[in-house]
Protein backbone atom coordinates (compact mmCIF):
# COMPACT_ATOMS: atom_id res chain seq x y z
CA UNK A 1 0.00 0.00 0.00
CA UNK A 2 1.68 3.69 -0.66
CA UNK A 3 0.32 6.37 0.36
CA UNK A 4 0.75 9.94 -0.92
CA UNK A 5 -0.49 12.17 1.85
CA UNK A 6 -2.00 11.06 5.03
CA UNK A 7 -5.45 13.19 3.86
CA UNK A 8 -6.22 9.96 1.93
CA UNK A 9 -6.56 7.65 5.52
CA UNK A 10 -10.49 7.63 4.36
CA UNK A 11 -10.16 5.87 1.13
CA UNK A 12 -7.02 3.53 2.19
CA UNK A 13 -7.17 -0.36 4.07
CA UNK A 14 -5.60 0.19 7.51
CA UNK A 15 -3.67 -2.75 7.59
CA UNK A 16 -5.09 -4.72 11.24
CA UNK A 17 -1.83 -4.92 12.95
CA UNK A 18 -1.96 -1.11 12.84
CA UNK A 19 -4.98 -0.96 14.18
CA UNK A 20 -4.10 -3.46 17.36
CA UNK A 21 -1.00 -1.03 18.03
CA UNK A 22 -3.28 2.16 17.97
CA UNK A 23 -5.59 0.36 19.97
CA UNK A 24 -3.41 -0.72 23.19
CA UNK A 25 -2.14 2.63 22.88
CA UNK A 26 1.33 1.87 21.30
CA UNK A 27 1.87 4.72 18.75
CA UNK A 28 5.18 4.07 18.51
CA UNK A 29 5.05 1.09 17.22
CA UNK A 30 2.29 2.17 15.07
CA UNK A 31 4.45 4.74 13.41
CA UNK A 32 7.03 2.03 12.35
CA UNK A 33 3.95 0.00 11.11
CA UNK A 34 2.93 2.68 9.04
CA UNK A 35 6.14 3.14 7.52
CA UNK A 36 6.76 -0.35 7.13
CA UNK A 37 3.63 -0.86 5.02
CA UNK A 38 3.82 2.48 3.49
CA UNK A 39 6.87 3.71 2.94
CA UNK A 40 6.02 7.39 3.93
CA UNK A 41 8.67 8.91 5.83
CA UNK A 42 8.65 9.37 9.77
CA UNK A 43 6.41 12.99 10.21
CA UNK A 44 4.05 12.00 7.59
CA UNK A 45 3.61 8.46 9.15
CA UNK A 46 3.34 10.30 12.73
CA UNK A 47 0.47 12.56 11.54
CA UNK A 48 -1.34 9.73 9.95
CA UNK A 49 -1.12 7.34 13.46
CA UNK A 50 -2.29 10.56 15.56
CA UNK A 51 -5.34 10.96 12.39
CA UNK A 52 -5.99 7.25 13.35
CA UNK A 53 -6.10 7.17 16.56
CA UNK A 54 -8.35 10.19 16.89
CA UNK A 55 -10.55 8.59 14.09
CA UNK A 56 -10.06 4.80 15.15
CA UNK A 57 -10.40 5.65 19.11
CA UNK A 58 -7.15 5.08 20.62
CA UNK A 59 -6.79 5.23 24.36
CA UNK A 60 -7.91 8.66 26.32
CA UNK A 61 -5.33 10.97 26.74
CA UNK A 62 -3.36 10.08 29.99
CA UNK A 63 -4.96 6.27 30.22
CA UNK A 64 -1.77 4.82 29.35
CA UNK A 65 0.46 6.68 32.23
CA UNK A 66 -2.87 6.30 34.69
CA UNK A 67 -2.18 2.11 34.38
CA UNK A 68 1.34 1.94 34.38
CA UNK A 69 1.62 4.66 37.41
CA UNK A 70 -1.61 1.93 39.09
CA UNK A 71 0.59 -1.53 38.23
CA UNK A 72 3.84 0.06 38.07
CA UNK A 73 6.54 0.24 41.47
CA UNK A 74 3.81 1.50 43.60
CA UNK A 75 1.67 -1.63 43.62
CA UNK A 76 4.84 -4.05 44.49
CA UNK A 77 6.18 -1.68 47.21
CA UNK A 78 2.29 -2.05 48.66
CA UNK A 79 2.76 -6.23 48.27
CA UNK A 80 5.94 -6.01 50.23
CA UNK A 81 4.73 -4.28 52.61
CA UNK A 82 1.91 -6.39 53.30
CA UNK A 83 4.00 -9.13 53.21
CA UNK A 84 6.19 -7.35 56.07
CA UNK A 85 3.75 -6.88 58.20
CA UNK A 86 2.08 -10.35 57.86
CA UNK A 87 5.24 -11.98 58.74
CA UNK A 88 5.39 -9.57 61.60
CA UNK A 89 2.27 -10.09 63.04
CA UNK A 90 3.27 -14.17 62.83
CA UNK A 91 6.41 -13.70 64.50
CA UNK A 92 4.41 -12.35 67.26
CA UNK A 93 1.42 -14.52 67.64
CA UNK A 94 4.20 -17.37 67.46
CA UNK A 95 6.24 -15.72 70.13
CA UNK A 96 3.77 -14.69 72.63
Amino acid sequence: MQVDEPGAVDDMEIPPDVLAAIASGNKIQAVRLIREHTGLGLGPAKRLVDHLARTHGGPAPGMQAQFTEVGGSKGFAVIVVACLLAWLLYKALVAG
